[in-house]
């Protein structure tokens, strides 16, 4: 059996720490200590697991992020923001893409509560799971930053988009340009964003004297396939929408399919505003307007939270919110 750092401290009559010390030349140890610490090691032959010791220096330096679909424009550019972070303070980025699956997710979250990274960013799949997700990462002390979730969970730090605010201005534009029939394709209630952008739709509405049309929510996942769907229904209605609110670029893809397969124009036939701000949303034909969420300053502003939450432990959770931009383009008038 090989010789453990243990069985030196034993020797010597120091604790492991001390030795821990001494073998990675830390300058916390007395001459007098020192010298029988290594001469206790030479006695013993004991050599360093080199192997543990870069892995807990990996760890030490290393912080990694969980979102659910790298595909998705946004988190794209949140990981550039977070990365750039990073990688200034000295630390590495592990990405952990979901793809939406949540038994992945949990994998991932049980990795990395082995304490192998010194930090989390989660954006995760299913916030139902927040609660355990969280006193998983706390069980093995490892801090965490939540990124577009919410859901009640006050004693971690959070960074989110002004959502409500953002689908407010929107809507507000469309009514002031003289849109009275203005549908939403909103995401899921299980989503912070979600949520959040339908209750500012709504506020919009009622704030301008107009009471809601239940026919002109619709409440879908994020995916291009759900908004497909989703957008038929709402040109099939009898008193169809004059306008439209879409509530991420992903599912902006579906709509922008099925105007263009009806010879719909924008914005003659239907106005269209987008939540997010995707590059094709600039270069084709209209331009469509968007609500351009500050993508990368909220990865940098998660990184930096996360870095002083390893550096100060203790200090009380930080709940940040940046605004959105109103891109107003060729797409609504």
């Amino acid at each position: 059996m090989s010789t453990t750092m243990r069985d030196v401290a034993a020797l010597v009559g120091v604790s492991i720490k001390t030795v821990s010390n001494v073998v990675n030349q830390r300058p916390y140890v007395s001459a007098d200590v020192r010298a029988k610490v290594l001469e206790a090691i030479a006695t013993l032959d004991y050599r360093p697991n080199r192997t543990a010791q870069a892995l807990r220096t990996r760890r030490a330096r290393s912080l990694a992020a969980i979102v659910p679909d790298i595909q998705n424009s946004f988190f794209t550019s949140v990981i550039r923001g977070i990365e750039d972070s990073a990688h200034r303070a000295g630390y590495m980025l592990f990405l952990c893409d979901v793809e939406d699956d949540l038994e992945r997710e949990e994998k991932y979250i049980d990795i990395l509560s082995a304490d192998t990274v010194a930090g989390v960013v989660l954006c995760t799949s299913d916030e139902t799971r927040l609660e355990r997700q969280i006193d998983a990462l706390a069980a093995s002390k490892i801090p965490l930053v939540l990124l577009e979730r919410v859901r009640g969970c006050l004693e971690v730090d959070t960074i989110l988009a002004e959502n409500a605010q953002g689908s407010y201005e929107a809507v507000q534009h469309l009514l002031e340009t003289g849109h009275q029939r203005i549908a939403i394709i909103a995401g899921p209630d299980e989503y912070a964003p979600g949520r959040e952008r339908l209750e500012g739709y709504k506020s919009a509405l009622h704030d301008h004297g107009l009471s809601l049309e239940e026919a002109l929510v619709r409440r879908t996942d994020f995916t291009v396939n759900a908004a497909q769907e989703a957008t038929t229904q709402l040109l099939q209605l009898s008193a169809p929408p004059s306008a439209l609110l879409v509530c991420s670029g992903l599912m902006a893809l579906g709509t922008v399919q099925v105007i263009r397969e009806r010879g719909l124009r924008m914005p003659e036939d239907l106005a269209l505003i987008i939540f997010d701000d995707p590059e094709w949303s600039k270069v084709i034909d209209p331009p469509i307007t968007t609500i351009a969420q500050p993508a990368y300053a909220m990865g940098q502003a998660a990184a930096e939270l996360l870095l002083q939450r390893i550096q100060q432990p203790d200090i009380p959770p930080q709940h940040i919110r940046l605004s959105p931009t109103f891109m107003h383009r060729q797409s609504c008038c």
